[in-house]
């Protein structure tokens, strides 16, 4: 796919463009700046019809020359080179000082959080293993399932009884009378009411004869460890740590450490290039829609003044479907520099290879990873059906700017894959004022990843961020 043109006058948009490639890119990467530069003038010149040289300060007119199916740019003059393309190799971006980083849920980047729950001593350490079986048949624990039920030591052996949380309680409850000395709430050992617990061990058909006196308040955690980080910060207080259950899962990890495939050189290069063509659109905030499966450009634009909700990304859902035979806004169908792929999906077939192969009845998805939906921070990756795409199923969007709660959404909607964006805005809801693909209750999620061709130190100044669109 050819470069975007664009729709305003070519001085007004070099010396826009021209200033917004040296100020993003000019210190950091002088090698991209260049290409970008030289690579944006070609674009604005043959956008008006022009096919000029820039030599010595001078514009040479050139002619076109076919051959081999492609057309080159031969200036008349024979001193003058040709303008380059923007290329994607190694030697395109011999400086590489951004890192990419995937936008996560608070609950895996934070410590876990500790609350209080009742624990009893056993007397007899031959009866634990109907305890145990006892205790969760009468008084399971469902809010605190990663738990092992038991911790022991060489002095003693404790049985956890049920959280001390006001959430799992009613004021009826003796939990209340367990749970006298609010002082103390935080030392191992607190003056509870005895009575109270042994009455609601009874009425639960357990003996309380089998239990110690020194009933116990322990600090236990208040979900399983999502991340290796979070479990071992557990670990690290031997003392109080209540034994829990943790199973690494090693997608989720290589996306918190930056092990993960996306981080390769390969990768790193395709998410610059793509991330160059959505931040082309300077000063406005452009985007560009990608199949990951062979790397195609579906759809590329940037927001567009005169209506509230024609941000970058609206703009992109209707180049989408009319790339799939659809399209609801006019003017995306007459905007000079937006483009997307012709037709797709017709006839129910896949865009992935024009045709439904019907010996893949039980293909799976590429990636399935049910740890998604447990953490909340990232979500199923989702695959291009057999029938065809609807919208960005299967689809990576990459952005110039942070969406906002409206693009946000409009993005949940449309079924995305990944989202990455360079710069965080103002009213960013994918990390800055919100984690929206985050929330419990969402019908679909999508991974965010950021940092792409972006200065975090900027970041550190709010008022230097900018909105959305």
């Amino acid at each position: 796919m050819q470069p975007p043109a664009t729709d305003l006058e070519p001085t007004a948009v070099l010396s826009d463009n021209l200033a917004a490639s040296r100020e993003q890119f000019g210190s950091s990467c002088p090698k991209v700046a260049a290409d970008l530069t030289a690579n944006l003038k070609h674009r604005m010149l043959k956008e008006n019809g022009l096919n000029m040289c820039v030599k010595n300060g001078t514009e040479t007119p050139k002619e076109k020359h076919e051959s081999n199916g492609h057309t080159e740019v031969i200036p008349e003059n024979s001193d003058c080179p040709p303008t380059k393309k923007l290329k994607l190799d190694n030697n395109s971006f011999p400086n590489k000082p951004w890192k990419l980083r995937a936008v996560l849920g608070e609950d895996a980047l934070l410590p876990v959080p500790l609350v209080k729950a009742l624990a009893a001593q056993i007397i007899n350490k031959k009866d634990t293993s109907k305890l145990i079986q006892k205790l969760n048949e009468v008084l399971p624990l469902p809010s605190l399932q990663h738990l092992k039920r038991v911790k022991s030591s060489k002095e003693y052996i404790l049985l956890l009884l049920w959280p001390l949380s006001s959430a799992n309680s009613t004021s009826t409850s003796p939990l209340q009378n367990c749970d006298k000395n609010q002082a103390a709430r935080d030392n191992s050992t607190v003056d509870i009411d005895p009575a109270a617990v042994r009455s609601r061990l009874e009425a639960a058909g357990v003996d309380p004869s089998v239990f110690s006196e020194n009933f116990r308040v322990e600090r236990v955690a208040e979900f399983g460890p999502l991340t290796r980080r979070q479990f071992d910060m557990l670990k690290a207080d031997k003392d109080s740590y209540w034994p829990c259950n943790f199973h690494e899962d090693k997608y989720f990890e290589s996306l918190v450490n930056g092990s993960h495939e996306l981080w390769s050189s390969t990768n790193h290069d395709l998410q610059e290039g793509y991330m160059l063509r959505a931040t082309s659109y300077f000063p406005q905030s452009g985007g560009v829609v990608v199949d990951p499966s062979n790397n195609m450009i579906i759809a590329e634009g940037h927001g567009t003044q005169g209506h509230p909700l024609h941000h970058t990304v609206l703009n992109l859902v209707d180049l989408v479907a009319r790339s799939q035979g659809g399209g609801a806004l006019q003017h995306t169908s007459s905007v000079p520099t937006f483009n997307y792929t012709k037709e797709l999906s017709s006839s129910g077939k896949s865009s992935r290879n024009g045709s439904i192969d019907e010996n893949d009845e039980d293909e799976k998805p590429t990636t399935s990873h049910n740890h998604l939906k447990r953490f909340g921070s990232i979500a199923q990756l989702s695959t291009v059906p057999k029938t065809g795409p609807y919208l960005c199923t299967g689809y990576d969007v990459y952005l110039s700017q942070e969406p906002c709660h409206m693009c946000s959404m409009a993005l949940i909607h449309m079924r995305t894959r990944r989202v990455f964006y360079s710069s965080r805005s103002r009213d960013g809801a994918l990390g800055t004022s919100d984690k929206i693909h985050t929330l419990n209750g969402l019908n679909h999620r999508y991974e965010v990843y950021a940092g792409i061709l972006h200065d975090q130190d900027k970041d550190k100044d709010p008022s230097q961020l900018r909105d959305c669109c």
